[in-house]
């Protein structure tokens, strides 16, 4: 990293100075010393969907990429070559300049009624700045990266299926072949023995993933802002309030081209058919349909599902086997949380595309190979890391300071903001703001405050000045400090779930500490915890526990709404939620006591109280989801009061 800058200030008036900088950064990209890695390119990630020109890697959108587009394959199976050394992992970007600005102005008034705010030339001083600052990224961001990419090991399995294990079996430590096994010769790479390079260009796996960088990708920056007033209060203290402000830009994102496709291929329309089949076979009272959603012929109540039929028989017999009644495909289609992506998602066991032998019926029966994803060759991700993400935090902030004066010094301030976070959900809609929740998320408001105070007594203070030395070294040189924290309480997301019965703001106030016991606690009313349980207790003939009603919070997706976009969107639900957790409150108080000797030797005693008033906090539980009373009951806290002794010689 290389950077130059040039900054200078200016007394413009005996009352006004300006501060102006710039500089320039440039950060030269990633790149190997070796030949270890493997690299792959924008090709590779679209794979069979194709690349097409104009579609921005970091701004993929379905008008100008081959984004959910069953049956166009342009492309190819995307491969890996060599990362080789020296390779930039992307160009260089070279036009990170960083501008700055400040000022400080400190007006007064001769008389009148601004005498008495602004005071003496020098008592108040306005100031504001601008300024921009470009990040620098960890090693680990460009090896994680490159390091899913294979290639970059080779496999040293020893056993028997690989016929490498060694003989005569049981195998004891003594007889050797612990190491690894021989190094295969040129030409014949087999399972028994280890590949002493890789073998480019190395072919995807269908389970594995493509991960590469933007190559135009940008240097991530933020812009800060901040404005504020100081006003001194006697010759001791002053008090200051200011905005702050920061916009967070071109946060590196990574990208998944391989977003599920359920609308333009049809398969949501045939999920609500394959549902609709389901439950008319239950009703029908027939062994052999229940449980089923297979199609039984015109007269039945029933619908062809051609795409569930091309994945689970191909060509075969149609409507045969046991995949129509397998739970992992029935339990999906519940009307009371019908989730269509599990079935379009890539599990081994849960979905249509996950099973090698699904997908070869579903290639047999005609279907394209990219029908629910652009690189049906890398599901396991066909991985971009680019720009787009960015965030922004407006905060107010006072603060009264008093310098150590008469053994007593003073720091308490208060703030009080909102941090928001850019979230993608999906390629086709844009990036949203939301409140940055969780356990380092944002924190709404916070009061702090330090002090220390020596106390006025012994020798040269304003009590007991006369002490002599025996009383001075027992009355003198003691002193207290603390530092307490009081804040608002961790902001949770409950997500893209449905508030029934009750708004949000209900909701912010129903969230709130109810202790029924000495270890017993939740967050929630009765009322609310009972009727979840029962929501979120179903099965595919409804609820088990009991029909829900009056406050309580159920599943986006019902009976009379399924969600269109697999990350929580918000097609059915609130989509984000926040609410508040307990208040944050600790103390720590310090107790000092000093033992001069002789000359500049002496011994320091202390005592530090940590949480010295013992507050406990605890640590909130939303329980949303559980179907037992006792996943809603707190079971975290951070608490106790924690107490050392410091003995310390000074000499």
């Amino acid at each position: 990293e290389w950077d130059f800058f040039v900054q200078d200030n200016w007394k413009v008036r005996p009352n006004l100075t300006l501060n102006i900088g710039l500089r320039y950064a440039l950060q030269l990209p990633f790149y190997s010393k070796d030949n270890s890695y493997s690299a792959a390119t924008v090709d590779n990630a679209w794979g069979i969907s194709g690349n097409v020109a104009g579609c921005d890697p970091s701004n993929p959108t379905p008008a100008t990429c081959n984004l959910f587009k069953s049956g166009v394959v342009p492309g190819t199976v995307p491969t890996f070559q060599n990362f080789g050394a020296g390779v930039k992992a992307y160009n260089t970007d070279l036009n990170n300049w960083a501008p700055a600005l400040g000022l400080n102005w400190s007006p007064s008034a001769e008389n009148g009624f601004l005498r008495t705010i602004l005071g003496r030339q020098g008592d108040t001083s306005f100031s504001g700045g601008w300024s921009r600052a470009f990040e620098r990224h960890g090693m680990s961001d460009f090896t994680g990266v490159f390091g899913s990419n294979p290639g970059l090991t080779t496999p040293a399995t020893r056993n028997i299926a690989n016929g490498n294990l060694g003989s005569p079996l049981p195998l004891l430590l003594r007889n050797g072949n612990t190491g690894p096994p021989a190094v295969c010769p040129p030409g014949a790479i087999t399972v028994a023995c280890m590949a002493p390079s890789p073998i480019y260009p190395i072919p995807t796996s269908v389970t594995g993933s493509v991960n590469l960088f933007d190559p135009n990708l940008q240097v991530p920056y933020s812009d800060s802002y901040t404005v504020g007033m100081q006003r001194s209060l006697g010759a001791k203290s002053a008090i200051e309030i200011r905005y702050v402000g920061t916009r967070n830009r071109e946060q590196w994102t990574t990208y998944n081209y391989n977003e599920p496709n359920i609308l333009e291929n049809g398969f949501l329309q045939e999920f609500l058919n394959a549902q609709a089949n389901l439950y008319a076979n239950i009703a029908s009272g027939v062994a052999a349909r229940n449980g089923s959603f297979a199609y039984f012929g015109p007269g039945t109540g029933t619908v062809p599902l051609p795409i569930y039929l091309a994945y689970f028989n191909g060509i075969g017999t149609p409507y045969s086997g046991t995949n129509w009644s397998n739970a992992n495909f029935v339990n999906p289609l519940s009307r009371l949380a019908p989730n269509p992506f599990t079935p379009a998602g890539t599990g081994a066991n849960t979905s249509l595309t996950g099973s090698a032998t699904f997908r070869a019926n579903a290639l047999a029966a005609g279907l394209p190979r990219n029908f629910f994803y652009a690189n049906p060759d890398a599901l396991g991700g066909a991985n971009v890391t680019g720009n787009g993400g960015y965030t922004k935090y407006n905060g107010l902030q006072l603060q009264f300071r008093r310098r150590l004066s008469g053994g007593m010094q003073m720091d308490a301030n208060y703030s009080i903001g909102m941090a928001l976070e850019s979230t993608r959900y999906s390629f086709r809609v844009p990036r949203l703001l939301t409140r940055n929740a969780g356990t380092e998320g944002d924190v709404r408001q916070a009061l702090k405050a330090t002090f220390v105070y020596e106390l006025p007594i012994g020798q040269g203070r304003r009590f007991a000045n006369g002490a002599g030395p025996v009383l001075d070294r027992i009355i003198g040189g003691w002193q207290v400090s603390g530092t307490m924290r009081v804040q608002t309480g961790q902001l949770i997301d409950l997500g893209n779930i449905r508030a029934n019965g009750m708004s949000i703001k209900e909701v912010e106030k129903a969230f709130k500490l109810r202790r029924l016991g000495p270890n017993v606690i939740y967050m929630w009313p009765d009322e609310i915890m009972e009727n979840t349980i029962k929501a979120y207790s179903r099965d595919l003939t409804g609820y088990t526990q009991g029909t829900p009603t009056g406050r309580y919070f159920s599943p986006a997706n019902g009976p009379d709404c399924i969600e269109t976009i697999a990350a929580g969107y918000g097609d059915c639900g609130l989509r984000t939620l926040i609410i508040m957790g307990p208040m944050f409150r600790t103390m720590d108080l310090n107790i000092v006591k000093d033992v001069r000797i002789a000359g500049r030797k002496s011994i320091q005693f202390r005592i530090d109280a940590l949480n010295v008033f013992d507050a406990v906090n605890f640590t909130p539980t939303t329980g949303i989801g559980q179907t037992t009373l006792s996943g809603y009951q707190i079971t975290n806290a951070t608490s106790g009061r924690v107490v050392q002794l410091v003995a310390r010689f000074n000499w």
